[in-house]
Order: structure tokens, then C-alpha cells, then sequence
């Protein structure tokens, strides 16, 4: 018993560290997880149900894993075929293309969700009430997004 668990434990950190890789690595993973964090942010101002909350988070997982395979199979096909091949091509063009559908079902949902008037409503009332609140915390999560999202991952 006591060797499974350690094997489990291995396989987690295994998990995390493949998850830290692709942070620290992937650029386009670090744009999917900062617009998952406006996202939410601006999911508030809605009447959101658990359902939406449930659709929205597999939808992030969805792009995120995606993500995460197009990176694993670009890396494989480069150290298996270093040299230009079309072959190989052809499979890191068909990876990004998995990713590119994923996004594209992502932004559609999204539209879908947030194109309800009463929280477009809200939001703006927000932004007219509390113009200053507003423009602070779209300033602040810009800033932190782009940091997070070009400060090479050496600095992270």
C-alpha cells in the first residue's frame, strides 16, 4: 500500500510539474490564464447560475488541456524530427488547429453568456457609479496580465 501512494504522489507531482512547465514556457498558455481571470472577473457583474459557473470552468479546462497537449506534441515532433520534415509540420499545424477550435468554441460560449443586456446593465452602471473603482482594477489587471504574460519565464 505504502508503494502505491508513493507512486501516486509521484504521478501528482509529475502532473504540477508539467503544469508549472507550461506556465513558466507557454506564452499562449499564460494568455488563456489571464483571460480566464477577466473572465470571472467580469462574470460578476451577472446573474450567473452554478450551471453557467459549471460551463464556463469546463470550457477553461478545455482550452487550457488543449493547450497543454499542443505544447507536449510540438515538443515530441521537435526532438523527434529536429530538422524540418512536412510530416512533421503537418502534426504541429494540426495540434495549434485543436487549440485554435477549442478557443473559437470558448469565445462563442462566451458570447452566448455574456451578451444578456441586464449584465451588460450592471456592468455599466458599475462603470458610471464608480468610474475611478473601475478604471483602477481594468489598469491593475491589464498590468498584471501583460506582465504575466511577456516577463520571460526565467523571472517568474
Amino acid at each position: 500500500m505504502n508503494r502505491e501512494l508513493r507512486s501516486l504522489s509521484a504521478s501528482f507531482r509529475a502532473a504540477f510539474s508539467g503544469i508549472r512547465c507550461c506556465i513558466c514556457d507557454e506564452r499562449n498558455l499564460r494568455i488563456h490564464l489571464s483571460t480566464v481571470l477577466g473572465v470571472m472577473l467580469i462574470s460578476r457583474f451577472y446573474a450567473f447560475t452554478a450551471l453557467h459557473y459549471a460551463v464556463l470552468t469546463l470550457i477553461f479546462a478545455m482550452v487550457i488541456a488543449v493547450e497543454m497537449l499542443n505544447t507536449a506534441i510540438e515538443r515530441v515532433v521537435d526532438l523527434e524530427s529536429p530538422s524540418y520534415h512536412r510530416l512533421a509540420k503537418m502534426a504541429k499545424d494540426i495540434a495549434a488547429g485543436a487549440t485554435l477550435v477549442c478557443a473559437i468554441a470558448a469565445v462563442v460560449i462566451g458570447v452566448l453568456f455574456f451578451c444578456d443586456i441586464d449584465g451588460i446593465r450592471r456592468l455599466l452602471d458599475f462603470m458610471r457609479e464608480r468610474t475611478v473603482l473601475f478604471l483602477s482594477c481594468a489598469a491593475g489587471y491589464c498590468l498584471l496580465a501583460f506582465s504575466f504574460i511577456f516577463l520571460p519565464g526565467s523571472r517568474r
